[in-house]
């Protein structure tokens, strides 16, 4: 008689999830392009606050041992806040539910408080999606955190350096979106 087609949201969640990293792609880029060092190290790293568990992690990552934020050098401000993500690497693509032909390319970044930072990217089907992909594969919630974390989306464009998920600050957001969606869509027939 009746029957939910959106199951238990586990494909909503995935598009919200996606589009999450897709945002976040594009704002990072578009702040790195905007502001100064100090100004976007300011920005990631509150003086009263000090760095959160993710940024420590980035911080492990690039061999800075400093914890302290007003310790550090310019470089190395300069090497933690930017991500130096180049435009024509990033793989990432938003999502949606339905197969829109005129949405597979598309121009993001046209309006005026995006400065003329536009990139062209497009939209996938959210079942098709990396992140469903790796929500299949997860086989716990610690995993699918994992996973989420060493997701690469794009290159740094002065070295090639992979760029994630987890250097995005991202992750547990991600896998906030993501959490029911571990559990197994269960069904039963009425008849």
């Amino acid at each position: 008689d009746e029957f939910n087609l959106h199951l238990t949201g586990d494909i909503h969640a995935i598009t919200a999830a996606n589009n999450l990293i897709a945002a976040a792609i594009d704002a990072r880029a578009f702040h790195e392009k905007t502001q100064g060092d100090d100004a976007l190290f300011r920005r990631l790293v509150p003086a009263k606050k000090g760095f959160s568990d993710i940024q420590k992690r980035r911080l492990k990552r690039l061999n800075i041992t400093k914890d302290v934020p007003a310790d550090f050098s310019p470089e190395e401000k300069r090497s933690f806040a930017r991500l130096d993500i180049d435009q024509d690497s990033i793989t990432w693509k938003r999502v949606i539910d339905t197969n829109d032909r005129f949405l597979r390319t598309i121009t993001v970044g046209e309006g005026k408080a995006e400065k003329g930072h536009t990139r062209s990217t497009g939209f996938d089907i959210s079942v098709a999606s990396e992140l469903m992909a790796v929500l299949a594969l997860a086989t716990s919630f610690e995993d699918l955190k994992q996973r989420v974390s060493k997701i690469v989306f794009a290159s740094s464009s002065e070295n090639r350096a992979p760029i994630t998920v987890d250097d995005l600050g991202i992750t547990g957001a991600v896998c906030a979106l993501l959490r029911d969606c571990i559990h197994p869509t269960m069904m039963q027939t009425l008849q």
